[in-house]
């Protein structure tokens, strides 16, 4: 069984210099796997359109996944193995094609790889690994970068939590009400800078591509990812506090061709 693969997600690369080829470890959602892959998981896991989705609602897809999640919760020390084996084998690649090599560790799971899994990123210290994360206080390697995800919890506590990573010059998500409709070329604009504790960041769009480290991103930036979902599901995601609902003004959220 193959660890690592890839979507359109990861296959995103508008507006990226250098070309790159992102491969990403899918275990099974926190909602669906019947373990514990999200420890800091909220009312995310109501909207988490990773299970609803393209491929992922295909039954293989999810049978994969889920014997994914069951190796590694099983039979750690084959799975650190055989994620070893994957990396070495997708660094060759992309060594042999002269493109640049990353990989997200958690594209549907929250786990601690820097803790699980230490010396992956000793051993391939010229792969570029990156997550989203809902974990505070993370302490990671040089060549892990994290992007901390912002939760209806951080707004209960004033963003202290997102305060602290944007002064420290890390990147925060945000996922927000602007329109996402690529079936009908409706892709809303957004703003290019926000708020918040009365300090203006200037904003990323989170869209345009999933590589999300400081080389592309820049530093103390608000990454801004529009919500995908139907109409009904946003509205009840604003109310829950995991969308943030930002304020219209001229130009922002008019709709253009992607």
């Amino acid at each position: 069984m193959y660890l690592l693969t890839q979507n359109r997600k990861l296959q995103k690369s508008a507006g990226l210099k250098d070309n790159w080829q992102i491969m990403g470890l899918s275990l099974s959602p926190h909602n669906s796997s019947g373990r514990q892959v999200c420890k800091y998981a909220t009312s995310c896991t109501e909207f988490c359109v990773l299970e609803h989705v393209g491929h992922s609602v295909m039954k293989s897809v999810k049978e994969a996944r889920q014997r994914k999640t069951d190796w590694f919760f099983d039979d750690r020390t084959w799975f650190k193995e055989a994620l070893g084996l994957d990396v070495a084998e997708h660094q060759r690649r992309c060594e042999k094609t002269g493109v640049r090599c990353g990989v997200r560790l958690n594209v549907g799971s929250d786990l601690p790889w820097e803790r699980i899994f230490p010396e992956l990123f000793e051993r391939f210290p010229g792969v570029c690994f990156y997550d989203y994360t809902k974990w505070p206080n993370r302490i990671v390697p040089n060549n892990y970068h994290l992007t901390y995800s912002v939760s209806e919890r951080d707004r209960k506590t004033d963003n202290k939590h997102v305060l602290r990573y944007l002064e420290a010059g890390s990147n925060v998500s945000i996922v927000c009400n602007v329109e996402y409709n690529p079936a009908h070329h409706r892709i809303g604009k957004l703003q290019q800078s926000i708020t918040i504790g009365g300090k203006r960041y200037k904003t990323v769009d989170g869209d345009r591509h999933d590589l999300r480290i400081p080389e592309t991103d820049g530093r103390g930036r608000v990454v801004l990812l529009r919500y995908k979902g139907s109409l009904k599901s946003r509205n009840e995601a604003i109310k829950s506090g995991f969308c943030w609902s930002l304020p219209r003004s001229p130009g922002v959220q008019a709709p253009i061709l992607n």
